[in-house]
């Protein structure tokens, strides 16, 4: 089964994966830094040479600069979706893992829509009531050219 643990623990968790996406799209900082733990790690081995970053800080100040890099600026933001998918959910306790699947299109400020299609393997946590992010490693899904992209 593709699902296991506690119902009431696997909602809150596909919350978090939601709010993420949602976050993402409507380029909300604060939430989306919200999602993750102090001591996190985000991990994109197939953005440019590979890229894992360490600390929440670090993680937020990194996306932000992505977002503009790849996104435009806050204030003008291009066309863009982020969408999660649900594939895999193992909660145990406190900790749990989850597979899903992202799509993401935008417009890269010439007119070109780019989509990205990628998996996360995540390892979340709950503290203080709110699942988060410990782990969060993200693989492109390799449907497309996407040589140029780095942080």
């Amino acid at each position: 089964m593709a699902f296991n643990g506690p119902i009431e623990a696997r909602l809150e968790v596909r919350e978090l994966i939601e709010s993420y996406a949602n976050a993402v799209t409507q380029r909300n900082a604060a939430a989306w830094a919200d999602l993750w733990e102090d001591d996190a790690v985000w991990s994109m081995p197939d953005l440019g040479t590979g890229v894992t970053l360490s600390g929440k800080a670090t993680i937020v100040s990194t996306w932000l600069e992505l977002m503009k890099q790849y996104h435009g600026p806050a204030e003008k933001p291009w066309a863009f979706s982020f969408v999660s998918i649900l594939g895999e959910m193992d909660v145990r306790g406190e900790r749990g893992t989850v597979r899903s699947y992202s799509i993401e299109a935008y417009d890269d400020g010439t007119g070109r829509t780019v989509h990205l299609k990628g998996q996360y393997e995540d390892e979340v946590i709950r503290r203080d009531g709110h699942w988060r992010f410990s782990k969060r490693t993200w693989r492109l899904m390799p449907l497309e050219d996407h040589a140029q992209m780095s942080v």
